[in-house]
């Protein structure tokens, strides 16, 4: 069973170790339109900071925030109906780039990006539960990455409920439901 806590009332300690998902990087970089969100996650990661936590992220996360935040932006131009694929080959697009580079650059500031090496019997149970459909390939791998590290998932994403693993969170939802099961 995983247990739920408060991201922005947790008591960090030094030298904890937290994975931090990709919606939380997007939510800090106000690319929602959440400025709710972002001040939340804008206080955790200061929080994270001083306590001198060690706060990682995976290639597999840094790719996720780099894709959903050119999209997200990029859709908030709504110049074109192109495919996003062409619109990222597009002069348009430069900027949006620009953006990512400046942001991946904040992130490496306090995050350190960890290799996910992963045996074929680890990837072989991750296909095989994937293959029931009831899972998310990439969520598989980031829970596999918090058991390798033993930290804590910092994300909003509700499909990591039940996974095994520590979770902090600003999702409501996440919250109201763990309080039922503890």
């Amino acid at each position: 069973m995983s247990t739920i806590k408060q991201a922005s009332t947790y008591k960090f300690r030094e030298g904890q170790m937290l994975l931090l998902d990709a919606n939380v990087l997007i939510f800090r970089s106000g690319a929602t339109d959440n400025p709710r969100k972002e001040r939340l996650y804008t206080k955790v990661l200061e929080n994270i900071k001083s306590a001198e936590c060690q706060a990682i992220v995976d290639t597999l996360v840094i790719s996720e925030f780099v894709n959903r935040y050119s999209r997200l932006e990029g859709n908030k131009m709504k110049e074109t109906n192109q495919s996003f694929k062409n619109f990222r080959d597009s002069k348009n697009f430069q900027p949006i780039a620009q953006d990512v580079s400046i942001w991946l650059e904040k992130i490496f500031e306090y995050a350190e990006i960890v290799p996910s090496e992963f045996s074929m019997e680890n990837v072989a149970s991750i296909i095989e539960e994937f293959a029931k459909g009831k899972s998310d390939f990439n969520d598989q791998i980031i829970v596999e990455i918090c058991k390798k590290y033993g930290a804590i998932l910092i994300t909003e994403d509700r499909d990591f409920a039940g996974k095994g693993i520590p979770i902090l969170t600003e999702n409501t939802r996440m919250l109201s439901s763990s309080l039922g099961t503890q």
